[in-house]
C-alpha cells in the first residue's frame, strides 16, 4: 500500500482534478522504472509471524536499520513505521509485511543492485534479532488472529471499513505479499494505451508470477489465492473498471472513477479523520463536518484505490504475486520490455483478442485458478505467456540499442523453464511443500531471502 503523504491544505477546485495526472506526463525525457515488493517475517525460534513490539520485533528491526545501515526513520504516533534511503523507502503493510518501494531506476541492473543491498540489510539485521524474512505471496499456514496488526494510524480506518465491502479484506491486508512495478508515461494517450495493454495481458503476468496455492496448510483450488483475495476485498476500488479497455478513454474517465469511489479518510494536523464510505464527489461538493476538500485530500484518495493497474503520477501494475529474487526483477523487466517499446506494444496487443472489461475480469479469474496450465476462450495460456516473454525480450533488446546499455533480456528469462515454456513459482512451491509435507521450518528456510 502507498506510503503516507505530506499534507497539502491548498483548497481543491473541480477544474484542478485532472491536473494530478496531466502534470505527470514526461514528454521526451528518458523514462524510468520503480519496483516495489513485500515479504513476510517469522521468528526463528517459534516460527510465528514477527510482531511489531518487543526486542525481537519489527519496530526494533526498523530502528536498527536506521542506526546501522543509514536509513532515515519516519514516525507515526511515536513508532518507527517507515524508512527512507537513497530515493527509496521501506514501509510496513498491516500484517507486518516489509515493503521496499524502490527508487526510480533507468535500468533493471540498477534495480538489481538496490534490491540486493536492501535484502542483505534485512537478512543480516533481521538474523541478529532472531528473524527470518521470506519470499512468499500468502501466509500458507496461519489464520488472521495469528498475525499481529501493525500500529499504523491509516490501517485502523481501513481495518474497520473494508470488511463491510468484502469478506477477504483482512486477508488482503495481513496475509498477502506482492511485487509491483511503476512506469512513466509521455502523454495522456500514452498513459491510457498503457492502461489498456496492462489490463489486456495482465492476466498472463498473473499466471507467470502465481505463487500462493496453499492456505491453512492445505492446497487450494487456486494457483494464486492472493488474486482471489482481491476479488473479495472491495468491488468499489479493486479489479478492472470497464473504461480501462475503452480506446477512447482519457484522464477525465479516471477522474470520474476516483470521484465515485468511497473515501477512507483525510488527514488534518497529522491525524486521520474517518470519512469511510463517503464518495469523494460528495465530499468535494459539500464537505463534511466543517472539513472541505484540499489538494492533499485528492492525492491521498488517489492512493486508496486498488485496481489491477493504478494510475497515479505514473502507472502502477499490481497483479503479480511476490516470489524469489529472480521474479522480483523479472516483473519490472517484463513490462519495461512491453511498455517502453512501440513494436513490443503492438505485438502484445495482437497476442490476446480484443477485450472489454468483463472479458478481462473473466480472464483474470480463470488464471487465478489454473495459472499457466489452463486455457481461456480456446487459447493455451502457457503458450500465450511464453510468447509474451519473447516479445518483452525483443523489446528490451531494442531499448538497449536505443539507450546505449546492455540488454536486460536476462531478467525475463527466469520466466521460462528448461523446456523453453513459461513456468511460475507456484510449481516450485508445490514441489517444495510436497517434499516436506508442508513442514514450516523447511518451507521458511527454503523461501528465505537470499537463500
Amino acid at each position: 500500500m502507498s506510503r503516507d503523504l505530506a499534507e497539502n491544505d491548498q483548497p481543491l477546485h473541480p477544474e484542478q482534478l485532472v491536473e494530478l495526472f496531466s502534470t505527470a506526463v514526461k514528454g521526451d525525457v528518458r523514462l524510468g522504472v520503480g519496483t516495489e515488493h513485500e515479504k513476510f517475517g517469522f521468528l526463528c525460534d517459534s516460527l510465528k509471524p514477527v510482531p511489531y513490539e518487543g526486542e525481537h520485533g519489527i519496530g526494533r528491526l526498523l530502528g536498527m536499520l536506521a542506526q546501522e545501515r543509514g536509513y532515515k526513520p519516519l514516525f507515526d504516533n511515536g513508532n518507527i513505521l517507515a524508512l527512507e534511503k537513497d530515493g527509496g523507502a521501506v514501509t510496513l503493510e498491516p500484517g507486518g509485511q516489509l515493503e521496499l518501494s524502490g527508487k526510480i531506476a533507468r535500468t533493471i541492473f540498477e534495480t538489481r543492485d538496490e534490491l540486493r543491498s536492501h535484502l542483505t540489510d534485512v537478512r543480516e539485521v533481521g538474523a541478529s534479532l532472531g528473524q527470518v524474512w521470506t519470499h512468499m505471496a500468502l501466509n500458507p499456514w496461519d489464520d488472521l488472529d495469528d498475525v499481529p496488526w501493525m500500529p499504523k494510524s491509516r490501517y485502523q480506518v481501513m481495518r474497520r471499513y473494508l470488511p463491510t465491502r468484502g469478506s477477504l479484506a483482512h486477508w488482503m491486508m495481513k496475509m498477502t505479499s506482492t511485487v509491483q512495478a511503476n512506469y512513466d508515461f509521455r502523454t495522456e494517450a500514452d498513459a491510457m494505451e498503457m492502461l489498456r495493454l496492462t489490463s489486456t495481458v495482465g492476466p498472463l503476468a498473473t499466471a507467470m508470477f502465481a505463487n500462493s496455492p496453499y492456505r491453512f496448510g492445505k492446497v487450494t483450488e487456486f494457483e494464486t489465492f492472493r488474486m482471489h483475495v482481491w476479488e473479495d476485498t472491495d468491488p468499489d476500488r479493486c479489479g478492472i473498471p470497464d473504461f480501462f479497455l475503452d480506446p477512447g478513454a482519457g484522464f477525465q474517465h479516471y477522474v470520474d472513477y476516483l470521484l465515485d469511489v468511497p473515501m477512507f479518510f483525510i488527514t488534518r494536523g497529522g491525524k486521520y479523520i474517518d470519512l469511510s464510505g463517503i464518495p469523494f464527489r460528495q465530499f468535494l461538493a459539500k464537505g463534511h463536518e466543517g472539513h472541505h476538500a484540499t489538494w492533499g485530500d485528492w492525492q491521498l484518495h488517489q492512493s486508496t484505490v486498488f485496481p489491477d493497474t493504478r494510475l497515479k503520477q505514473y502507472l502502477e501494475l499490481r497483479t503479480c504475486d511476490a516470489g524469489p529474487e529472480t521474479h522480483l526483477l523479472a516483473m519490472p523487466a517484463l513490462f519495461k520490455g512491453l511498455l517502453y517499446d512501440t513494436g513490443a506494444r503492438r505485438e502484445a496487443f495482437a497476442l490476446v483478442p480484443t477485450l472489454d472489461g468483463e472479458a478481462a475480469r473473466d480472464f483474470g479469474r480463470a488464471v487465478a485458478r489454473s495459472g499457466l496450465s489452463g486455457s481461456w476462450r480456446g487459447l493455451d495460456v502457457r503458450e500465450l505467456a511464453t510468447e509474451l516473454v519473447h516479445i518483452a525480450a525483443r523489446g528490451l533488446d531494442r531499448q538497449a540499442i536505443r539507450d546505449e546499455h546492455p540488454s536486460e533480456r536476462e531478467f525475463v528469462m527466469p520466466l521460462l523453464g528448461d523446456d523453453g515454456l513459461a513456468t511460475n513459482p507456484a510449481t516450485r512451491f508445490r514441489a517444495l511443500w510436497e517434499s516436506c509435507n508442508g513442514d514450516r521450518r523447511t518451507v521458511i528456510e527454503n523461501t528465505s531471502i537470499l537463500a
